[in-house]
């Protein structure tokens, strides 16, 4: 797996300057731009993701 290339920008979640890396583009009333996130962040979302698949499959089958 190659590794996603870190610059220096504004990450989108935490407001902060530090070294990011590109999620995707992100749209907002009709006007698209570039979203950046950095490592910290990006470990967080990942985190949070794999806790409610978790729970999502704790459920009881109907």
């Amino acid at each position: 797996m190659r590794a996603r290339p870190l610059t220096r920008g504004f990450c989108l979640l935490c407001r902060h300057t530090k070294y990011v890396l590109w999620i995707g583009p992100v749209e907002h009333d009709g006007q698209r731009a570039p979203a950046y996130a950095c490592e910290d962040c990006c470990a967080f979302v990942r985190t949070y993701i794999h806790q409610c698949n978790q729970r999502w499959d704790r459920r009881p089958a109907t």
